[in-house]
């Protein structure tokens, strides 16, 4: 008895199409950044035709909304009306696959700004420099800033730490856009602004409960590592230019 995955992030059709190959799986998987503001969500509709699929959104998700408008309730309205999507914000959803019940949790995650141990410096640095902070939206349709961020990241990793210590009779996945982990970034890059605004250190959460799977996206860099019993995975086509882009196929 397998459940078969799809897994993927970071499309950004918004810089250039694509199109979905056509695949076997139980259900697709994707982690965030398909397409700036509610593009993501569009394309979803267009491509998936109501296979069995979950979304969180990334950082890029937030951007080009209009004054005013909440990101998620946004993409909520939107993604409901997708047959066979669930999309997901410090929220479990659970599939029922081949007599087992796959358990999911999701989230955008964030970043808790702690990768250099320098939180105030780094929030300063992210909201002054990098275009999430200009060309977002926070929960009350306000600009983003990294105050809401910080916030937005401790409300889930609350969520994530909660859930997963609820028992479960079957394989959990987790899917969010960020890192949970520094050990998925190409390299540190300690004065990348972006790059330190990438992760957030739920470490301590992966070794506590051990999910079977942890789906991220957003750096633009594929990984596959294992982390005590949790392998942790990304598939990101990152640009246009990644021409041979494939969702990777996965069992669990």
């Amino acid at each position: 008895m397998t459940i078969r995955l799809a897994i993927l992030s970071d499309l950004h059709v918004e810089k250039g199409p694509w199109t979905m190959p056509p695949i076997e799986a139980d259900l697709v998987v994707l982690a965030g950044d398909i397409g700036w503001g509610v593009e993501g969500a569009l394309w979803i509709a267009d491509h998936l035709r109501a296979h069995p699929a979950v979304y969180v959104a990334g950082n890029r998700e937030y951007w080009h909304h209009v004054a005013g408008a909440d990101p998620i309730a946004e993409l909520r309205r939107l993604t409901g009306r997708v047959a066979g999507l669930r999309f997901l914000q410090d929220e479990t959803a659970e599939f029922r696959i081949d007599g087992r019940t796959l358990r999911v949790l999701g989230c955008t995650l964030w970043t808790d700004y702690a990768l250099t141990g320098d939180v105030a410096g780094t929030m300063e640095r992210a909201q002054s420099g990098m275009p999430d902070y200009k060309n977002g939206r926070g929960a009350n349709g306000v600009t983003l800033t990294a105050s809401q961020v910080l916030a937005w990241n401790q409300t889930s990793a609350a969520f994530l730490r909660a859930e997963l210590a609820r028992p479960h009779d079957g394989p959990t996945l987790v899917v969010t856009h960020h890192l949970p982990s520094a050990k998925g970034l190409k390299a540190p890059r300690p004065d990348h602004v972006p790059t330190t605004c990438s992760v957030s250190g739920l470490d301590d959460i992966i070794a506590a409960h051990g999910p079977d799977l942890w789906v991220h996206g957003h750096s633009h860099w594929d990984c596959d590592y294992v982390e005590g019993p949790t392998r942790i995975v990304s598939r990101q086509r990152g640009a246009p230019e990644n021409e041979n882009f494939r969702p990777l196929i996965l069992e669990l």
